[in-house]
């Protein structure tokens, strides 16, 4: 265990951070500490010492910090993944990221091994600050809000599938997808999938099409057979083209992913 002394000065501040116990800390909510507990004490004064003192915890977003509790017996952090994500949206709460591909099947509960690298999706022109680029980030753009999950905004189920259909090659895990595509196709939910296969191509119907008749998602596969008849001959693919790709007659999918594989029910 390591002793980490509290200073007279700061010594209020720090009880009230104690009782509020925030994930990350800020120089907006010191000021506001501050106001209270230590009056007239420089907000510099007090992040620079609890920072020396091992209470508050260096990030890359500049202006905020993760909390050290007492509870962590030293100055050590949470090991959450997302601390900079969240330290970087506590500061600027418009940025239009979320949590994407695997990172957000991770999030909701699909994937049992977290990613090697989280990913974030961010809309083409704007840029993730430096603070994030450990980071996998993609260009995909998404027609429904981000869900909220653990505090994050977080791709919603339609968005997962309909960007694993539009782009294969940005999603990572796919050996592990037939253990949980027909869960992910029973929580999302058709009305949502159709608003956001709004202006997508013809291949991403098509292997979005491929995907719901593995998993067994009868009410998303004929949403979109009812948009079939638009799409070209293909044939389109899902994995590398290979010789051993299973072909889908039905959606005209050459399949070297799920080797033709029957998902669902």
């Amino acid at each position: 265990m390591t002793t980490r002394a509290i200073p007279a000065r700061v010594a209020g501040v720090l009880e009230e951070l104690e009782l509020r116990r925030p994930k990350l800390v800020t120089v907006a909510l010191l000021a506001d500490v501050i106001a209270t507990r230590a009056a007239g004490v420089a907000v510099r004064y007090v992040a620079d010492t609890l920072q020396r003192r091992g209470w508050l915890l260096p990030l890359r977003t500049a202006g905020a910090w993760e909390f050290a509790p007492a509870a962590r017996a030293g100055a050590y952090g949470a090991g959450d993944p997302y601390i900079e994500l969240r330290a970087t949206l506590l500061r600027r709460p418009g940025l239009p990221i979320a949590v994407a591909e695997e990172s957000a099947a991770w999030l909701h509960g699909l994937l049992e091994r977290r990613p090697d690298r989280e990913v974030i999706a961010a809309p083409r022109g704007v840029a993730p600050p430096k603070a994030l680029s450990e980071f996998r980030c993609v260009r995909i753009d998404s027609h429904l809000p981000a869900a909220e999950v653990d505090g994050l905004p977080v791709w919603r189920l339609e968005t997962l599938l309909v960007a694993m259909a539009a782009r294969p090659s940005a999603f990572r895990p796919w050996a592990t997808v037939s253990e949980w595509l027909p869960d992910a196709f029973l929580g999302a939910a058709a009305a949502d999938i159709e608003i956001e296969i709004q202006g997508r191509s013809g291949a991403t119907l098509a292997r979005l099409g491929h995907l719901a008749r593995a998993a067994g998602a009868t009410e998303v596969e004929r949403l979109l057979a009812m948009r079939s008849a638009s799409l070209d001959p293909g044939p389109f693919y899902l994995g590398p083209r290979s010789r051993s790709a299973v072909w889908d007659p039905v959606w005209r999918v050459r399949d070297s992913v799920l080797g033709g594989k029957k998902l669902g029910p």
